[in-house]
């Protein structure tokens, strides 16, 4: 009995230190869901196989989970945080800019779109509606980017960089200069948004937490 009420003066005096672990340990642990994102909230190769069959000149959108993903998304006030062109192919026809390990830089690349859509709790493909030669234009322009990189500068154009929104009006030839001016005339990401509407680009199909821009 006495060892106890001795363990209790102790943590008694000790109280601050033993808070402040606490809060250390609980932050930590949000810190840890909210980066790693809940696991039944992630896309499943299930929702994969229910999409329907890639045409070349698709847009494929990921919202990612994880720090990075609830920043963007927050930031942009956009349920979309990554977008990919698909090139055509096979499996492996997404094109898309993929950070480059220990650089502020993005290179583009070509993926899986199963790869693609890894730590994403949201995905979608948006067509653009009689495209043709205009999408088979896209995608070999795209495809001539392949393995190019780019800095990602810091603000609001850094958004456009890393989410692969300026990839794809580069690879359509969209004005990014004026998708990148807000209304009142100050700078804005470009979105994936911006580029599906300037398309006329429709989302067909969406699985996990997307919601439609």
């Amino acid at each position: 009995m006495r060892r106890i009420f001795v363990l209790i003066r102790a943590m008694l005096r000790f109280r601050p230190v033993l808070l402040a672990l606490l809060a250390i340990a609980v932050a930590a642990d949000f810190a840890w869901h909210f980066y790693a994102g809940e696991p039944e909230s992630a896309i499943r190769a299930r929702d994969l196989r229910r999409a329907p069959a890639l045409q070349t000149g698709d847009i494929v959108l990921c919202g990612r989970i994880g720090l990075s993903g609830n920043v963007m998304r927050l930031a942009a006030k956009s349920p979309w945080t990554h977008a990919a062109l698909a090139a055509g192919g096979d499996s492996a026809s997404l094109l898309a800019p993929v950070k480059v390990s220990g650089s502020l830089k993005v290179c583009i690349t070509r993926m899986a779109v199963r790869d693609f859509a890894q730590r994403c709790e949201a995905f979608g493909i948006a067509r653009i509606g009689n495209c043709g030669e205009k999408c088979l234009a896209a995608a070999q322009r795209a495809a001539g980017m392949e393995g190019t990189k780019s800095d990602i500068s810091l603000g609001a154009a850094g958004f456009g960089t890393f989410s692969g929104a300026d990839f794809l009006a580069e690879s359509f030839e969209l004005p990014a200069s004026k998708l990148s001016v807000s209304e009142d005339g100050s700078p804005k990401p470009v979105l994936p948004e911006d580029i599906l509407e300037a398309l006329g680009a429709a989302i067909i199909f969406s699985a996990g937490n997307a919601q439609n821009p």
